[in-house]
This record gives structure tokens, C-alpha cells and sequence, in this order.
């Protein structure tokens, strides 16, 4: 560039001098942000993590629930938990929510055992695509007594408030015991994004 007189001299650019909306999304190069610099948010209280939307395959919010709460049935149907659930709001329609349970199930019959299951909203039975446990007592001396992880991926196609909770039933005599002996039991609900 030519110039009248003197070559004006040379003074870098600083943050300061780009007002916040000069620079458009198309101008940024590919890769240049990387997901450690995006906001996300962190609520103890409520056990929440929330990351921002649009980033494929991360885990954008995390909710948990526990309880020592002892729930007991003799019904060989399954019966609800009630109180042993989390609830989360996807924040689209095509992400995934990844369950995790870990409770302690116990049956005092010999040769009975425990099932459970998971339904989403109390409404729909996440049995019928694969996701059922089954414990068997062996021995007639004691109670059988295991703590069990269990996973599920749910697509649940809303963005409204899904609540997963836990359903159980006895397998054969006797009555079916969730979180027995002052166990914890513990339900987390990850957001995937697509």
C-alpha cells in the first residue's frame, strides 16, 4: 500500500482492537477450538454437568440419584422401585441417554432368585430391547446378597423430561430385597450426543 510521507509504523493487533462481531463462525479455521475451550457448566447440588450442544459423540449432561431406601416384593411381576429413578431432559431428539445402576439385590428362598428391569417414564419396559438382570440363589443355608452393575443406551426421541427407574420382581417363592442391608443403590443418566 502506498502512502503520503512516511510509512506509518507497525503496531500488532490485539484482542481489543476486533469488536466481538467481526469475526463469523465461516472465518474460524477448522480445528481451531478445541472442546477444552467450549463453556460447560457444573451444578453440585443437583449433580449436574452441562456441556454445550453441537459437539458429536460427548457426554453434554450427567445426572445421579441415590438411595438406601429398601425395597421389597413377592409379586413374580415386575413391580417399581419407586424412588430408586433419575431423570434428565435430553436437549435433542436423535441423543442417547446411557443408564448405569449398581444396587444390591437379595432373595431368601433357596433355589428363587431376582429380575430387574428399567422403564423409561413408567411406561415403557426397556426389557423388551435386551436390558433384564437375573440372580439365581444357589445355596439354602443364606440369602443370596450381590451388588450389581447394570447398563443400558436408551434412545428416547424427546427432548422432554425422561424418568428411568427401576423395576423388580421375585423368580419363583419368597420376597425380592433392592438395596438390602443398608446398601446404596445408584442410578446415573448420561445425555450422548449424536
Amino acid at each position: 500500500m502506498a502512502y503520503i510521507g512516511a510509512t506509518p509504523t507497525a503496531v500488532p493487533l490485539t484482542g481489543a482492537d476486533i469488536e466481538d462481531s467481526a469475526i463469523s463462525t465461516a472465518k474460524i479455521q477448522d480445528n481451531a477450538i478445541s472442546v477444552a475451550k467450549l463453556a460447560s457448566t457444573l451444578d453440585l447440588s443437583s449433580n449436574t454437568v452441562t456441556l454445550p450442544s453441537g459437539v458429536g459423540g460427548k457426554v453434554l449432561q450427567v445426572v445421579q440419584h441415590s438411595t438406601t431406601t429398601l425395597y421389597q416384593t413377592s409379586s413374580s411381576s415386575f413391580v417399581a422401585a419407586s424412588g430408586m429413578e433419575v431423570s434428565i431432559t435430553p436437549s435433542s431428539t436423535s441423543n442417547k441417554i446411557l443408564i448405569l445402576i449398581n444396587m444390591n439385590f437379595e432373595e431368601g428362598v433357596a433355589g428363587s432368585g431376582a429380575s430387574a428391569t428399567i422403564y423409561r417414564n413408567n411406561t415403557t419396559n426397556l426389557e423388551a430391547n435386551g436390558f433384564v438382570y437375573h440372580a439365581q440363589r444357589s445355596g439354602a443355608s443364606y440369602q443370596f446378597s450381590s451388588q450389581e452393575p447394570m447398563q443400558y443406551l436408551d434412545s428416547p426421541n424427546t427432548t422432554s423430561a425422561t424418568t428411568y427407574t427401576v423395576y423388580f420382581s421375585r423368580d419363583g417363592s419368597g420376597t425380592a430385597s433392592v438395596n438390602w442391608n443398608n446398601t446404596r443403590g445408584v442410578l446415573t443418566a448420561m445425555e450422548i450426543s449424536a
